[in-house]
Protein backbone atom coordinates (compact mmCIF):
# COMPACT_ATOMS: atom_id res chain seq x y z
CA UNK A 1 0.00 0.00 0.00
CA UNK A 2 3.01 2.15 0.30
CA UNK A 3 2.25 4.61 2.98
CA UNK A 4 5.50 7.02 2.18
CA UNK A 5 6.01 9.70 -0.05
CA UNK A 6 10.12 10.86 -0.85
CA UNK A 7 11.01 14.57 -1.19
CA UNK A 8 13.91 14.31 -3.66
CA UNK A 9 16.28 17.63 -2.34
CA UNK A 10 19.19 18.79 -4.61
CA UNK A 11 18.53 22.90 -3.54
CA UNK A 12 21.59 23.79 -1.09
CA UNK A 13 19.47 26.53 -0.09
CA UNK A 14 16.56 24.47 1.85
CA UNK A 15 19.55 21.68 2.43
CA UNK A 16 21.01 24.69 4.30
CA UNK A 17 17.83 25.91 5.43
CA UNK A 18 17.24 22.29 6.81
CA UNK A 19 21.08 22.40 8.56
CA UNK A 20 20.42 25.22 9.96
CA UNK A 21 17.12 24.23 11.89
CA UNK A 22 18.85 21.05 13.10
CA UNK A 23 21.55 23.51 14.31
CA UNK A 24 19.60 25.62 16.14
CA UNK A 25 17.66 23.15 17.60
CA UNK A 26 20.90 21.60 19.26
CA UNK A 27 21.52 24.01 21.24
CA UNK A 28 18.06 23.22 23.18
CA UNK A 29 18.76 20.09 23.32
CA UNK A 30 20.31 18.12 26.76
CA UNK A 31 24.43 16.88 26.43
CA UNK A 32 24.98 14.06 24.27
CA UNK A 33 21.69 14.39 22.07
CA UNK A 34 22.68 18.10 21.31
CA UNK A 35 26.31 16.76 19.58
CA UNK A 36 24.31 13.83 17.50
CA UNK A 37 22.04 16.49 15.98
CA UNK A 38 25.24 19.03 15.54
CA UNK A 39 27.06 16.21 13.81
CA UNK A 40 23.90 15.27 11.74
CA UNK A 41 23.50 19.04 11.15
CA UNK A 42 26.58 18.82 9.97
CA UNK A 43 26.28 15.99 7.67
CA UNK A 44 23.13 17.30 6.14
CA UNK A 45 24.62 20.61 5.27
CA UNK A 46 27.23 18.64 3.44
CA UNK A 47 25.62 16.06 1.37
CA UNK A 48 24.84 16.83 -2.34
CA UNK A 49 21.35 15.03 -2.11
CA UNK A 50 19.02 14.57 0.77
CA UNK A 51 15.44 12.52 0.69
CA UNK A 52 12.93 13.36 3.47
CA UNK A 53 11.08 10.46 4.17
CA UNK A 54 7.31 10.67 5.40
CA UNK A 55 4.40 8.34 6.10
CA UNK A 56 1.03 9.28 4.02
CA UNK A 57 -0.99 7.49 7.03
CA UNK A 58 -2.51 5.52 3.40
CA UNK A 59 -3.21 2.47 5.48
CA UNK A 60 -4.37 4.17 8.84
CA UNK A 61 -7.13 6.14 6.71
CA UNK A 62 -7.75 3.34 4.78
CA UNK A 63 -8.77 0.71 7.60
CA UNK A 64 -10.03 3.83 10.30
CA UNK A 65 -13.60 2.73 10.60
CA UNK A 66 -12.44 -0.80 11.90
CA UNK A 67 -11.43 0.89 15.26
CA UNK A 68 -8.72 1.74 17.97
CA UNK A 69 -6.97 -1.87 17.64
CA UNK A 70 -6.99 -1.74 13.96
CA UNK A 71 -6.04 1.93 13.94
CA UNK A 72 -2.55 0.84 16.46
CA UNK A 73 -1.69 -2.08 14.03
CA UNK A 74 -1.54 0.15 10.84
CA UNK A 75 0.16 2.78 12.78
CA UNK A 76 2.63 0.00 12.98
CA UNK A 77 2.19 -1.46 9.72
CA UNK A 78 2.91 1.62 8.05
CA UNK A 79 6.12 2.45 10.38
CA UNK A 80 7.49 -0.90 9.12
CA UNK A 81 6.74 -0.12 5.57
CA UNK A 82 8.87 3.17 5.53
CA UNK A 83 11.85 1.52 7.03
CA UNK A 84 11.94 -1.39 4.71
CA UNK A 85 11.52 0.90 1.90
CA UNK A 86 14.31 3.15 3.58
CA UNK A 87 16.75 0.28 3.80
CA UNK A 88 16.07 -0.57 0.16
CA UNK A 89 16.93 2.62 -0.45
CA UNK A 90 19.82 2.55 1.20
CA UNK A 91 21.23 -1.11 0.04
CA UNK A 92 20.59 0.30 -3.70
CA UNK A 93 22.40 3.30 -2.99
CA UNK A 94 25.08 1.17 -1.50
CA UNK A 95 25.31 -1.30 -4.76
CA UNK A 96 26.06 2.29 -6.38
CA UNK A 97 29.09 3.13 -4.10
CA UNK A 98 27.41 6.18 -2.60
CA UNK A 99 27.16 7.01 0.47
CA UNK A 100 23.82 6.94 2.83
CA UNK A 101 23.02 8.45 6.06
CA UNK A 102 19.90 7.90 7.61
CA UNK A 103 19.07 10.49 10.34
CA UNK A 104 16.48 10.12 12.54
CA UNK A 105 17.75 12.78 14.76
CA UNK A 106 16.33 14.85 12.32
CA UNK A 107 12.26 13.93 14.26
CA UNK A 108 13.53 16.68 16.68
CA UNK A 109 12.95 19.09 14.15
CA UNK A 110 9.72 17.55 12.18
CA UNK A 111 7.98 20.92 12.54
CA UNK A 112 10.62 22.99 10.93
CA UNK A 113 11.57 20.70 8.72
CA UNK A 114 7.93 20.44 7.45
CA UNK A 115 7.14 24.05 7.26
CA UNK A 116 10.73 24.80 5.30
CA UNK A 117 9.63 22.20 2.60
CA UNK A 118 5.60 22.92 2.72
CA UNK A 119 4.79 19.16 3.07
CA UNK A 120 2.05 18.07 6.17
CA UNK A 121 2.58 14.69 6.13
CA UNK A 122 4.45 13.04 9.14
CA UNK A 123 8.42 13.31 8.76
CA UNK A 124 10.09 9.70 9.23
CA UNK A 125 13.68 10.47 8.51
CA UNK A 126 15.79 12.23 6.30
CA UNK A 127 18.53 10.82 4.36
CA UNK A 128 21.70 11.68 3.03
CA UNK A 129 23.37 10.80 -0.36
CA UNK A 130 26.68 11.27 -1.86
CA UNK A 131 30.06 10.28 -2.30
CA UNK A 132 31.94 8.76 0.41
CA UNK A 133 35.23 11.21 1.38
CA UNK A 134 36.37 7.98 2.78
CA UNK A 135 35.37 4.38 3.54
CA UNK A 136 34.20 3.97 6.44
CA UNK A 137 35.08 1.35 9.07
CA UNK A 138 32.30 -1.47 9.26
CA UNK A 139 31.02 -1.17 13.22
CA UNK A 140 31.05 -3.87 15.91
CA UNK A 141 28.16 -5.89 15.69
CA UNK A 142 26.75 -8.05 18.23
CA UNK A 143 26.86 -11.56 18.50
CA UNK A 144 24.13 -13.72 17.41
CA UNK A 145 23.72 -15.01 20.72
CA UNK A 146 22.93 -11.23 21.96
CA UNK A 147 20.47 -10.98 19.79
CA UNK A 148 18.46 -13.46 19.01
CA UNK A 149 16.54 -16.65 21.49
CA UNK A 150 16.63 -19.95 20.07
CA UNK A 151 13.27 -22.30 22.02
Amino acid sequence: MQPWKFVVLRDKIKINEIAKAMEKKSKKMHIGFNILMKDASNTVRNAPVIITVHNTGSISKKFSNLGGSYKKLCGIYEVQSIAAAIQNISITANVCRLGLAWIGIALFCSKEIKNILAENDSLMALLTIGHPCEISKSTTRKTVEEIAVFK
